[in-house]
């Protein structure tokens, strides 16, 4: 599973649509924004995807780290 998507995105929402029963375990990731950065405030954080190409480069990367470790899935917020 790859998704990007505009809509927020629960750990458990996640874990509970990549799960099998043969699932040994589920690492999920949530990426936090600071209030600061380089001592100034952090306001906002923009995302751009201008040439629409982030969910086949997070695939491939997948597919390269699942030979190696199993079933990879990602999922992205993208305001």
């Amino acid at each position: 599973m790859i998704e990007i998507t505009k809509k927020p995105i629960s750990p458990e929402f996640v874990v509970n649509k990549i799960k099998t029963d043969s699932s040994g375990c589920v690492v999920t990731y949530v990426g936090l924004i600071r209030n600061h950065s380089h001592d100034k405030q952090v306001l906002s954080v923009e995302y751009k995807d201008s040439k629409r190409t982030a969910e086949n480069e997070l695939q491939e990367i997948a597919n390269k780290l699942g030979i190696y470790i199993g079933r990879i899935s990602s999922a992205h917020v993208f305001p």
